[in-house]
């Protein structure tokens, strides 16, 4: 659900140990191509490959699954996300699904 409503992929199955990740501000240089970028910016990644990235400000956090997990960064921290976490437990009411 919180996928969903910040854009990404609804349909993803909610049993699949695959990681989907969106990049919530994109920020592209003059020079970049801003296409390429903006496909990049969100996905799916299986357990066997990860997601790498490169913090390419002077100081940031980055948040993990809202406002509980952060991480305070700087120029030249690199971050490697993988779908290799403790399966997320879902529990249901009966009369929804």
């Amino acid at each position: 659900a919180a996928m969903a409503s910040a854009g990404g992929d609804p349909g993803v199955d909610k049993a699949s140990p695959d990681l989907q990740y969106m990049v919530r501000e994109l920020l592209v240089g003059e020079t970049d191509d801003a296409d390429f970028a903006r496909a990049l910016s969100h996905g799916i990644v299986d357990r066997d490959h990860f997601l790498q990235l490169r913090w390419n400000s002077q100081f940031g956090t980055v948040w993990i699954d809202g406002q509980h997990t952060n991480f305070h960064v700087e120029l030249g921290d690199e971050i490697l996300c993988s779908a290799h976490a403790i399966p997320l437990r879902i529990f249901y009411r009966h009369d929804r699904h």
